[in-house]
């Protein structure tokens, strides 16, 4: 089997995305623009997408957000498989808006709550997005590694 490339997005912060070196399954990874979310497969773009969120205020802000709405439905309309995969853990959407990292001044004035972004949440699952808490950066782009390798696995097994 052909070793598989990842693309990141080019609108992805340098500094907060992930990064995934070349292996004996992975060629390596590339910037490059991905039409919907974030990582994808080299020539699966519509077969599989990640879409990362780093934490509990991005996921935040975007579910009062049209654009994301927008990206949303048109990965659910575009994408077999599609996963958002958050930086964070389940408790961190529970305790919102105390688990904000905004300062005190701007956390008091937040008018999302926890019962909105899980409200979202299901809905997106309602939809067919795989959601998937993973803790922290490391955790996460360790979890987002091996979906991939697994997509290409089933992508290229359908393929023969």
């Amino acid at each position: 089997m052909e070793k598989f490339y990842i693309v990141r997005d080019t609108r992805e912060k340098k500094e907060h995305g992930w990064h995934f070196e070349e292996d004996a399954y992975c060629a390596g990874m590339e910037i490059d623009k991905v039409q919907f979310g974030d990582y994808c497969i080299k020539g699966l773009e519509s077969f599989f997408v990640i879409e990362r969120k780093m934490g509990v205020d991005e996921f935040a802000h975007n579910c009062v957000e049209t654009r994301f709405k927008r990206l949303m439905d048109n990965l659910i309309k575009n994408c077999k498989h599609i996963y958002l995969i958050f930086e964070f853990n389940p408790e961190d959407v529970n305790d919102y808006p105390s688990s904000s990292k905004a300062p005190a001044e701007v956390k008091k004035r937040l008018k999302v709550t926890s019962k909105f972004i899980r409200m979202h949440i299901h809905a997106l699952r309602q939809r067919g997005v795989h959601i998937l808490f993973c803790g922290d950066k490391m955790k996460a782009e360790k979890i987002a590694y091996r979906l991939l390798k697994k997509a290409y696995e089933i992508r290229c097994k359908r393929a023969r």
